[in-house]
Parts: C-alpha cells; sequence; structure tokens
C-alpha cells in the first residue's frame, strides 16, 4: 500500500509538472506570438524608414542638381563676363604687333634704301674721282 501511495503522490507530481509544463508552453506561445507581432511591427518600421530614407535621398538629388545648375549658370556668366575683356586685351594686342610688324617692314625699307642710297653714292663717288683724274690729265695737273 506503501507503493500504491508513493506511486499516487508520483503521479499527483507528475500531473503537476505536466500542468506546470502546458503552462510554460502556453507562456511560450504567448511569447512567441508577440515576437510575431513585434517583427511585423519591426517590418513595417523598417519599410516606412526605407521610404522616407528613399525620398530624402531623391529630395537631396534634387536639390544638389538644382544648385549644380545654378552654380554651372553663374560660372558660365562669369566666364562671360570675363571673355569681353580678354578678347579687348588679345585685339589690343594683335593691333599693337601689326604696328610693330610695319615699323619693322619701313625700317627694314629704309635700310634697303640706304644700302641703295649708299651703292649709288660709291658709283657717283668713283664716277667723281675718274672725272677730277681725267681733268688733271686735260690741265696737266699732278
Amino acid at each position: 500500500m506503501a507503493a500504491l501511495t508513493r506511486l499516487e503522490a508520483g503521479q499527483t507530481q507528475l500531473q503537476a509538472g505536466q500542468a506546470e509544463l502546458q503552462a510554460g508552453q502556453a507562456q511560450l506561445q504567448a511569447g512567441q506570438t508577440q515576437l510575431e507581432a513585434e517583427l511585423g511591427q519591426l517590418k513595417a518600421e523598417q519599410k516606412s524608414l526605407r521610404t522616407d530614407v528613399l525620398a530624402e535621398q531623391k529630395a537631396l538629388r534634387t536639390d544638389f542638381l538644382a544648385e549644380l545648375g545654378k552654380t554651372r549658370a553663374d560660372i558660365m556668366e562669369r566666364v562671360e563676363r570675363l571673355e569681353d575683356p580678354v578678347n579687348k586685351i588679345r585685339d589690343d594686342i594683335a593691333v599693337n604687333m601689326g604696328a610693330v610688324e610695319a615699323v619693322e617692314r619701313v625700317n627694314e625699307n629704309t635700310r634697303a634704301d640706304l644700302r641703295t642710297l649708299q651703292e649709288q653714292m660709291w658709283i657717283m663717288w668713283k664716277q667723281i674721282k675718274q672725272l677730277q683724274t681725267e681733268i688733271r690729265e686735260v690741265r696737266g695737273d699732278p
């Protein structure tokens, strides 16, 4: 009988343990359900965050491209403003170089004219010397 009592006590303990296990299982199932709900919420938040990030990235890209276009327009305007003075300076240089070239041509022509005059004077000098020699011979001068 003692064995039967012990067996009944063991069965009672076993039933209590089984009830405890069932309560633990129910708790685990509730935790799993809560975890699944939180995971779903996390996925929704992640999707929302991704959408927000993509929208912000698109807005930043649009702002960047707009600013880039504005900067490009400003640079082109500045280049065009600076282009006129540079062209004027280049034109002044071209005019001055043309004047220098004209002076060089006049200088070269003057040198050529001087050489021609020198040759003519030399020929005339020879003729004068020859005439002087002939006049001395005619006069009989030594």
